[in-house]
């Protein structure tokens, strides 16, 4: 399946002058944006137009933050039945914290915490 065309204001078409750096600027920039696992021209621009860069996600953090959706989504679901005046499963709601404990554990794991 092919690719969705962008939008005009999408392209990017425009560009600028060549910006002249020295040979240690030149490598520090790309040891930054290898650094983040960016290309150059993508770290580039992230800190000219915002000054933040935001690196991609690993596939692990990807994997963690649809984990962490998920059990979200069941937690609003058992507090909509609560609200409601609903009778709920109190087994169902014991394991979606395990979950939710369970994935904070593995979370603070991977960033160090």
């Amino acid at each position: 399946m092919a690719r969705p065309t962008k939008a005009p204001h999408e392209k990017r078409t425009a560009a600028f002058p060549p910006v002249r750096v020295t040979q240690a600027e030149f490598h520090t920039l790309q040891e930054q944006a290898a650094a983040v696992r960016m290309p150059p021209s993508e770290f580039i621009r992230q800190r000219v137009l915002s000054g933040r860069i935001t690196p991609p996600r690993s596939p692990s953090q990807a994997s963690l933050i649809v984990e962490l959706n998920r059990i979200g989504v069941n937690l609003n679901q058992i507090a909509r039945q609560v609200n409601r005046g609903r009778p709920h499963d109190p087994h169902h709601l014991d394991h979606v914290l395990h979950e939710l404990t369970t994935a904070l554990e593995k979370a603070a794991r991977s960033y160090g915490s």
